[in-house]
């Protein structure tokens, strides 16, 4: 088993190597990094980093013939190249120890004397974080420490705090940490939105008066705007959110919405979310329009037609709730299964034949179960009162 050393090169300044780096870098036999980094620590001899896989074949081939070392920027242990080496099966054969260094998030707490102990860190380079997670995570922490790229930076972070009604917040940004070039800032997000910053930037945000998100309890019935367009029951509705495992930030599909009953619900408990309602009928569009402006769901998105004229261009969805297909349900399906795993689908049966194909076409996805709601309400009769029952639902709970 070879020893195979992950070393960071600290924020860029060689100032910030640490001691036992340099030690290491000398005494290896086999080196790689990128050009630039070869030069600021003296191994020219060293082998120019390529893709992920050349630089995993690269410490495949070497390792045997003694260590290596691998120059990564920053901290190893966030954000680097660290981690696709451990999930690589290679790796299993090899002894792999990582000496650290001081990364650009340090740089930046020491820069404003930040303390970190609260901070929440989040990646943005190069990595789909959705609007609203960021948002949701600005809101509940103290304190957040974003690693940021060209296309999302500062004014990028301002502008989502200001769509989500958080100004409350205090940015501190810095670029180019450690160089003559360095560039530090702090503002309010009204003062961030809109200007132009270095390629890439670490951002700091505070907000000195952080909440936890709490999730709305069920409506009933009678608190929606009713029409002749069905609804799905407040019973089954909330054992269907139930099942939707639905987070603050989740992106929802209601495909069939009707009223909108279960799109409203979703768009309670993601406030952080995107929701979308597709329905084609006009009168069923018209009451969502109308209890989406009563539940004032802003994250709620109509979109008329049927799914499979529209679902392509829709985001791609943690959890789909079928509550009617038209025929279509084969190919919904399909659509589903083809943007991602684990995707989050329960489908709503009344009819036997519905039930029937829905089973047939689950097969073969992970974690199908099956839940029947048999739900009887009192009525009075006389001086007396009875059970009456509703038409039974089955709810099939699935992931892609």
């Amino acid at each position: 088993m070879g020893t195979v050393y992950i070393i960071g090169l600290g924020p860029g300044n060689e100032d910030y190597i640490l001691p036992i780096a340099r030690k290491k870098i000398g005494q290896v036999g086999h080196i790689i990094g990128a050009k630039r980094m070869l030069e600021a620590v003296g191994r020219q001899d060293g082998e120019v980093m390529g893709t992920i896989e050349d630089t995993i074949a690269f410490i495949d081939e070497k390792e045997q013939e003694g260590e290596v070392a691998v120059l990564v920027s920053g901290d190893p242990l966030m954000y680097s190249l660290a981690r696709s080496i451990q999930q690589d099966e290679r790796s299993k054969e090899w002894y792999i120890q990582m000496i650290p260094a001081v990364g650009s998030l340090q740089m930046l707490g020491a820069s404003f004397g930040i303390t970190m102990e609260e901070a929440k860190i989040t990646s943005i380079h190069g990595r789909a974080v959705k609007r609203g997670t960021i948002a949701e995570r600005v809101t509940e922490n103290r304190l957040n420490f974003f690693l940021c790229s060209k296309e999302q930076g500062p004014s990028y972070l301002a502008e989502i705090c200001l769509e989500y009604g958080i100004s409350d917040v205090h940015f501190y940004i810095g670029a180019n940490l450690t160089y003559e070039q360095e560039f530090l800032e702090e503002g309010i997000p009204e003062e961030i939105k809109g200007r132009e910053y270095p390629s890439l930037c670490v951002v700091a945000i505070e907000n000195e008066n952080p909440k936890s998100i709490v999730r709305r309890a069920y409506l009933g019935d009678d608190a929606f705007i009713r029409g002749k367009t069905p609804m799905t029951k407040e019973e089954v509705r909330v054992l269907a959110l139930h099942n939707l495992n639905l987070e603050p930030d989740s992106v929802v599909w209601d495909l069939g919405a009707g009223t909108g009953s279960i799109s409203i619900e979703c768009a309670r408990q993601c406030p952080f979310g995107e929701v979308y309602a597709v329905e084609y009928k006009k009168d069923a569009i018209d009451l969502i329009e109308k209890n989406k402006e009563k539940f004032d769901c802003m994250n709620l998105q109509i979109v008329e037609g049927k799914a499979l004229q529209v679902l392509s261009e829709l985001p791609i969805p943690d959890s789909v709730f079928i509550g009617g297909s038209k025929g279509e349900l084969e190919e919904i399906l399909e659509e589903i299964q083809s943007r991602k795993q684990g995707i989050r689908v329960v489908i709503s049966a009344v009819t036997m034949e519905t039930l029937s194909e829905a089973i047939t076409l689950l097969k073969g996805w992970n974690h199908v179960s099956m839940l029947q709601v048999n739900i009887s309400k009192s009525r009075e009769l006389g001086s007396y009162h009875i059970l009456e029952p509703q038409n039974p639902v089955t709810l099939l709970m699935a992931e892609s």
